[in-house]
């Protein structure tokens, strides 16, 4: 499929598993704003005709894909663990992604950016689990390996995608579980978003209309529902269990 079938397929996916339209947009946009004027236009045109109604709007033709969407940052790919040593988690960072000329993007409906003043906290004030600052750091740590994702969300625009990379589709998440049997463990493509939250200093997450559901603590997210992570916490992304841990430079 071509670029613009993707992320029309996705999401119309989003929409009919709960999401509503705003929300799949900002958790499209880091593979809407890297598109070409045309096609950012050519897809704001299909997604309107969609949302009402006008369900024979022809798609994009269809041709054999060239390359990945090029998505800010590049999906981030785990690292082979080093011989000798399965006892550390290799660690793997998360690029801060690119964010294209604010002269190149289109209004897609609001999709513009969330993240203004960060609040400072004293060093003094004690960190609950919740709390992620300016300097905080994120571990994702797979169970069942050695691999690890470290991830700073708050120096992104856009929503960190969890899920796997497919050949079908041009479209990657930012942290690719396909290599630990993503499609077996029923992992779906573009599965689930963190964002940072600048007001709060925290972390929210939110299921995509995932196949076979996210889980917090062992508790199914619900289409709309937004939660806070929290140091400690586990998700699980169909049957694939991973660690959250949260690190804080300096204190």
């Amino acid at each position: 499929m071509t670029e613009l079938q993707d992320i029309f397929a996705e999401y119309t996916r989003m929409r009919k598993n709960g999401l509503d339209s705003k929300v799949a947009l900002h958790a499209l946009r880091g593979y809407i704003e890297p598109l070409v004027k045309s096609q950012r236009e050519q897809l704001a045109q299909l997604l309107r005709a969609w949302e009402a109604g006008e369900t024979n709007t022809p798609l994009p033709r269809s041709r054999r894909p060239t390359g990945e969407v090029p998505k800010p940052g590049g999906p981030i790919k785990p690292l082979a663990p080093p011989a000798g040593d399965s006892a550390s988690p290799v660690i793997r960072s998360v690029n801060i992604p690119h964010t294209p000329p604010a002269s190149e993007n289109v209004d897609l409906g609001e999709l513009q950016g969330r993240f203004d003043t960060h609040t400072l906290v004293d060093e003094t004030t004690r960190v609950s689990e919740d709390f992620f600052g300016v300097t905080s750091v994120m571990v994702l740590l797979v169970r069942g390996t050695n691999q690890a994702f470290e991830v700073r969300p708050q120096q992104y625009d856009h929503e960190i995608i969890i899920g796997r990379s497919s050949e079908q589709s041009a479209m990657h998440p930012d942290i690719d579980l396909q290599a630990f049997q993503g499609a077996e463990m029923g992992v779906s493509r573009l599965h689930m978003a963190l964002r940072y939250d600048n007001d709060h200093n925290a972390i929210h997450i939110y299921d995509l209309g995932s196949s076979n559901g996210s889980y917090l603590n062992n508790q199914r997210l619900n289409p709309h529902e937004v939660r806070f992570l929290r140091d400690g916490d586990q998700l699980r992304l169909g049957r694939m269990v991973i660690g959250v841990r949260f690190k804080h430079p300096g204190r």
